[in-house]
Order: C-alpha cells, then structure tokens, then sequence
C-alpha cells in the first residue's frame, strides 16, 4: 500500500479508510510520488 506526498495528508486518510477494510492483505506501507509541497513527515 502507498500513500501519495503529492497529495496532502486528508487525501491519505482517505486512502487509509478505504484501505482498512482490506488491513489483513497489508504487508507494507510506503510512500510514492514527489513531495512537492508536503514533506514526508507530515506522513
């Protein structure tokens, strides 16, 4: 599973949210995508 920087962090609680349904498959979580804008430790 992967989060986008590029997005700002509402975006990825929505990913998180979506994603939770399926928290059993989840073996990983990273983050993708430039940081333009919304450094890594917003995440």
């Amino acid at each position: 599973m992967c989060f986008l920087p590029h997005l700002d962090e509402d975006d990825a609680f929505v990913t998180l949210n979506h994603a939770l349904a399926h928290k059993y498959k989840i073996i990983g979580v990273g983050l993708d995508s430039s940081e333009i804008g919304n450094p890594v430790q917003k995440f």
